[in-house]
């Protein structure tokens, strides 16, 4: 099975989980977009994004998928119980795919009964057509080798797929017409036909409860091949990517805007949300953050982290012992809706691989014939896809210190004019040391002195330039 890999964690985020900021600020700053009039749709959640990292925008070239943006789409979240999302390490590929084959094609007892007895009644011809299969193919998966009639599902849709046209179980009556129906076969299968003709034969007493079991069962599979069988050239529900290390096949996943859609709505006008948090240090170096409309968070300042490019690291009060309270003014412009496709599985066309509604009959299932789950499961499930993001440019940041002493910061970056920022944990700009540009402002009349960290126009990262992911609404499932 081709399966992209989940990005892996960069050597530059923070170990500190900062749980409490994280979940005052995300909170607040689900407020402030909905009171803003943005995405004021129920199911937006704040999106943390340690672990996954910034998202690569500018996915299109001339002949393949930018394989970072297809990377970062590749993820399955869940909901943190402080109410934001967060991604997991696993990738929706090989979730989505387990999943799969956790379902089957569930009939009544009296049903199961009556195919089972007459599959054992016929053992012999059964084992003939499982061992010449697995003697050409190799082992059945796990999913499906629990028993010897989910092995004879999982053979016949695999037989039945070699037909040049849809074709069905009875349409194998004899072994000289079956080669004729499975024109497609693979070389040296034809020992194989023969033993499932003849298993067919004497079971023809049970078709319609094999045929109940196939078509539930070809649903399954047609989606984990299309996931699992590469095509060795592109074809439909399939698609190329382009990374560092050179192209690759991978099954399709369209975005619905166009890149330049999505760059006149980053930059031409932004559309921009403000949220202001005020910090206290009190005696003992610990830190008071508020959320105005949200709640508070105790701990350090380490949550917003400035390096100069010279690895000196800063946080809000560590250019003074003197400095005691701060105002972080955080600005998100360009704020912009996209939308992830997976490629839809076509009963007809039998291509695309994304079908939730497999998971959510199997979710459904009551005793009786129909798609259930293997072991049983209930609810919505904890994760699910991406149904749409918001991204935006990489935040602005103003720090607005209580201090009449400018010089406590010129110094510093008079001789420091690139820096890099990590936030909540995720390193700004892939961690780049010069993606910020400071400005450094003082009213004396107010007895303040600012810090604005300004970031560099999209920001180049090594799979192209790179946004700000802020929040997220999920399509959940039970993966």
């Amino acid at each position: 099975m081709f399966v992209i890999e989940s990005q892996k964690q960069s050597k530059n985020f923070r170990k500190e989980s900062f749980d409490s900021i994280k979940k005052v600020f995300y909170a607040g700053l689900l407020k402030r977009l909905q009171n803003d009039g943005y995405f004021s749709s129920s199911d937006l959640q704040m999106l943390d994004l340690t672990g996954i990292g910034e998202f690569p925008w500018s996915w299109n070239s001339d002949i393949a998928f930018n394989k970072g943006s297809y990377n970062w789409l590749n993820h399955f979240f869940f909901l943190n119980p402080d109410g934001y999302l967060q991604a997991d390490n696993n990738s929706l590929l090989s979730a989505y795919y387990e999943t799969l084959l956790s379902i089957d094609y569930a009939l009544s007892n009296d049903e199961q009964h009556r195919l089972e007895t007459v599959v054992q009644r016929n053992r012999d011809h059964a084992e003939e057509v499982i061992n010449s299969f697995m003697a050409l193919f190799g082992a059945i998966p796990s999913g499906f080798s629990e028993s010897i009639v989910s092995k004879l599902n999982y053979i016949s849709c695999q037989i039945l797929s070699w037909g040049n046209n849809p074709i069905v179980l009875d349409d194998l009556v004899d072994y000289k017409s079956a080669l004729v129906q499975l024109s497609n076969r693979p070389a040296y299968s034809e020992k194989v036909i023969f033993k499932f003709v003849a298993y067919l034969h004497v079971t023809k007493s049970v078709r319609s409860l094999q045929n109940a079991c196939l078509s539930g069962c070809e649903l399954v599979l047609n989606c984990i091949r299309n996931i699992q069988q590469v095509p060795s050239y592109l074809s439909e529900g399939w698609m190329l990517v382009k990374g560092q290390d050179g192209m690759h096949v991978v099954p399709r996943i369209n975005i619905k805007e166009s890149v330049t859609d999505i760059q006149k709505s980053l930059f031409y006008p932004p559309q921009n949300s403000t949220i202001t948090l005020h910090m206290q240090k009190n005696l003992s170096g610990s830190v008071k953050t508020t959320v105005p409309g949200s709640g508070v968070a105790h701990g350090n300042d380490t949550w917003i982290t400035m390096y100069t490019g010279n690895n000196e690291v800063y946080t809000p009060f560590s250019f003074s012992k003197a400095l005691k309270e701060a105002s972080i003014k955080v600005t998100y412009q360009g704020l912009t809706e996209i939308t992830p496709e997976p490629l839809q599985y076509d009963p007809l066309k039998k291509t695309g691989w994304w079908n939730p509604r497999l998971i959510h009959h199997a979710l459904k299932s009551v005793s009786g014939s129909g798609l259930s789950f293997k072991v049983p499961r209930t609810g919505r499930g904890k994760y699910g896809f991406l149904s749409s993001f918001v991204i935006g440019q990489h935040p602005i940041f103003e720090i607005t210190y209580k201090s009449k002493n400018a010089s406590t910061f010129s110094e510093v970056f008079t001789k420091n004019g690139c820096w890099g920022i990590d936030f909540l944990g995720c390193p700004l700009c892939s961690g780049a040391r010069n993606a910020y540009i400071p400005e450094l402002y003082q009213d004396t009349s107010a007895g303040t002195v600012t810090i604005k960290m300004v970031p560099k126009p999209s920001y180049q990262g090594s799979s192209g330039p790179l946004a700000h992911v802020i929040g997220a609404s999920i399509e959940w499932l039970s993966l």
